[in-house]
This record gives structure tokens, C-alpha cells and sequence, in this order.
């Protein structure tokens, strides 16, 4: 996957927002657009995507209010889940590098040290 820096804090907005309460259109104002999102189970191709619509898109709230958009965010649930399993738990992944490698062992350290320190 690749993503531009505009993406991955779009993508930081949406996973931080109330799981409960996620939001219909988040207004990006880095690159100026409105983006709506939708979701599958598990589909590889559509894992983390920002498309854009067609002019003149609209998302239907309620049969009386509709919101103008001209992106879709799309995300797979599984397949992130999977990634961030394995981004730790896989040889060579988070935990294992932590286990191994003193240069980040004392990185991670001193960022619970400062954690915890304020």
C-alpha cells in the first residue's frame, strides 16, 4: 500500500474517532475534500484506499439529509487487524526487533520513561 502523508493523518482521524460514533464525512483540509468511508470484511484490494467520486456525490444520512462528498475512504477489518498482528507479533516484526536490538530497546525506554514522567 502506498499513502501520502496527507492519508496516513486522514487514516490516524478516522481509527482515533468513537468506534461507536464514527463520523459520515470528515473534511480533510490539507487537500480541501470531504470524505465518507465504507468498509469490508476482508478484501485484500480494498484494504486502506482513498478513491475519488464522481462530481456531485452525496451520502444519505436520513431520507431528508444528505452530505456532498467527493471521497471514499475504504478499509478492510480484517486485513488491517492481520497487519497489525503481524507488523508485531511476525519474526523480524515490533516485538521481536524489541527483543533484539538494544539501540531500540533503550529508544523504547526512554519513551515510557516519558510517559510516565509527566
Amino acid at each position: 500500500m502506498s499513502s501520502t502523508r496527507s492519508d496516513a493523518c486522514f487514516l490516524y482521524l478516522f481509527v482515533t474517532s468513537p468506534p461507536a460514533q464514527p463520523n459520515f464525512v470528515y473534511q480533510d483540509k490539507s487537500k480541501s475534500r470531504r470524505v465518507t468511508w465504507s468498509y469490508f470484511h476482508n478484501d485484500r484490494e480494498k484494504l486502506l484506499k482513498i478513491e475519488k467520486l464522481p462530481p456531485n456525490s452525496k451520502i444519505f444520512v436520513t431520507s431528508y439529509w444528505e452530505i456532498p462528498v467527493d471521497h471514499l475512504f475504504i478499509i478492510s477489518i480484517l486485513q488491517f487487524m492481520n497487519d497489525i498482528k503481524n507488523s508485531v507479533e511476525r519474526p523480524g516484526g515490533f516485538l521481536h526487533s524489541l527483543e533484539t536490538t538494544t539501540d531500540l530497546q533503550d529508544r523504547f525506554k526512554k519513551a515510557i520513561e516519558q510517559i510516565f514522567s509527566s
